[in-house]
């Protein structure tokens, strides 16, 4: 039977995949999930998978809505159908059939992360003074973990809002680096709490790298979300009865629950660094 091309809209709790989204071997991650679905529901013959992502997420970070495309031998609404009937903790919520070299992570556009955090002890307009200072096109060096691919980035918005007991910061871009949001976070709360000004990460920003005597740190990866991805011509199918079952336990799991378990201590492991970054800082 012929294989056709076919994108895949996912969502899974970061709790789940504490490898992230990679396939690795002897390792649980998304990519693993997926191929592991297809094999079992006859997809795909053995040896021609063909798996791309959108967004490759760090083990933690949940996703409300990555693309995968595959090769499949199924229909797309039957792939769906077949998938959520194998995948344990990985939910597909919507299928387009695609041209064979679609590739989702250069096709799409615009991709929207959410990071979810207590707002006990910040100063909601500091934060969001921090997060204004990234929009626009910048060399985020300092706030990335390098990878050989340029560091110059836009970013279309970063967005602070405040959700009962809690902050939430929306970063929209093309594209992100390594760490990137976590990272920008790490740097808009510690100016929150007063750690650092803002003078102080606007001077990090201009420079594209890190400066002695400014400690920026890294926001742990379990409040934060892959909110969407934008693909121009994709259009996504889905059930009714996929979304009423995914729907409180992606608000549950992916939003709130990262953040239920770690709320005492969230903060502190922001904003406290470990005495080697402490002398990495003094080294610079």
């Amino acid at each position: 039977m012929a294989l056709q091309r076919v994108a895949l809209r996912i969502a899974y709790a970061g709790a789940d995949f504490p490898h992230g989204s990679a396939r690795q071997p002897g390792a649980h991650s998304v990519s693993g999930e997926l191929l592991a679905g297809m094999a079992a529901c006859g997809a795909v013959p053995a040896g021609r998978e063909r798996l791309g992502l959108a967004s490759r997420t760090d083990g933690g970070v949940g996703a409300l809505a990555n693309v995968a495309a595959v090769d499949s031998q199924l229909a797309p609404q039957s792939l769906a159908a077949a998938l959520q009937q194998h995948c344990r903790r990985l939910y597909v919520t919507g299928a387009a059939g695609v041209p064979e070299q679609f590739e989702p992570r250069h096709a799409a556009i615009a991709r929207s992360y959410r990071y979810l955090l207590p707002r006990k002890g910040l100063s909601f307009e500091t934060v969001a003074q921090a997060g204004a200072l990234f929009v626009g096109t910048h060399d985020i060096g300092a706030f990335c973990r390098r990878d050989g691919r340029s560091t110059v980035r836009q970013i279309d918005s970063v967005a602070v809002r405040r959700k009962g007991a809690c902050l939430t910061i929306d970063v929209v871009a093309p594209s992100f680096l390594w760490n990137q949001v976590r990272r920008m976070v790490g740097a808009m709360v510690a100016v929150g709490r007063g750690d650092v000004e803002v003078a102080q990460v606007r001077a990090v920003l201009r420079a594209g790298r890190p400066l002695r005597g400014t400690y920026l740190p890294v926001a742990p990866a379990e409040g934060l979300v892959l909110r969407s991805v934008t693909i121009p011509g994709v259009r996504f199918s889905s059930s009714e009865a996929l979304r009423r079952q995914l729907g409180r336990r992606l608000q549950v799991e992916l939003l709130e629950g990262a953040l239920q378990r770690q709320r005492l201590e969230l903060l502190g492991r922001i904003c406290t660094p470990t005495k080697q970054q402490r002398t990495a800082d003094a080294n610079l």
